[in-house]
């Protein structure tokens, strides 16, 4: 990601997007129907398209709510601790593979 010249404003390239798509693991599938191979298997097209949505939406400062959806789960940070203290817990939250 590289910082525009506008005061925080940042853009993502093309290339940041085919290098993160890289990185996604294999075969992690969501409920949505959404799976990472989706991704990976993708033309260079499908590179441009995403590159513009995130541009768009870092501009803008809006995302669609179907981005925005996760599953939290409770952690508990210390086994010996009180599992009833609620300070023990942190949340973990499993969004979609594309962000």
């Amino acid at each position: 990601m590289r910082k525009t010249t506008a005061p925080g404003k940042y853009l993502i390239s093309v290339n940041d997007v085919k290098d993160d798509i890289c990185k996604l693991k294999a075969d992690k599938k969501e409920e949505n129907g959404l799976d990472t191979n989706h991704f990976k298997a993708g033309s260079a097209r499908l590179n441009i398209i995403i590159y513009l949505l995130f541009n768009c939406m870092l501009m803008h400062g809006v995302a669609p709510d179907e981005l925005m959806v996760g599953i939290m789960s409770p952690l508990i940070k210390d086994a010996r601790k009180s599992q009833q203290d609620s300070d023990n817990y942190r949340s973990l939250t499993i969004g979609t593979c594309i962000f």
